[in-house]
């Protein structure tokens, strides 16, 4: 999963910089798992643009994406308010 989040962090480096964005990241708990790369890289997109495109003026942007183990996976997006869980099985 680092590897295909790196990517996506790579291709908008200059709007994580501008936003100021603090991004917390941990796949220790499952650091791998077997899904479609691109569908999970635009899963990754996604999440955090929004997060960035939706950021409270009055707030600390950051994001957290987290791996639990959970029947699957459970990635988060965690914000002020703002949460997205999925699982694959």
């Amino acid at each position: 999963m680092n590897e295909n989040l790196n990517e996506v962090l790579l291709s908008i480096n200059s709007l994580i910089r501008s936003s100021k964005i603090i991004l917390n990241i941990d796949f220790s708990e499952l650091a791998d798992i077997h899904f479609n790369k691109e569908y999970l890289k635009n899963i990754f997109l996604n999440l955090i643009t929004n997060s960035i495109k939706y950021l409270k003026t009055d707030t600390l942007p950051s994001v957290s994406i987290v791996s639990k183990k959970v029947y699957g996976i459970s990635i988060e997006n965690v914000t002020p308010s703002y949460r997205i869980d999925f699982d694959v099985f």
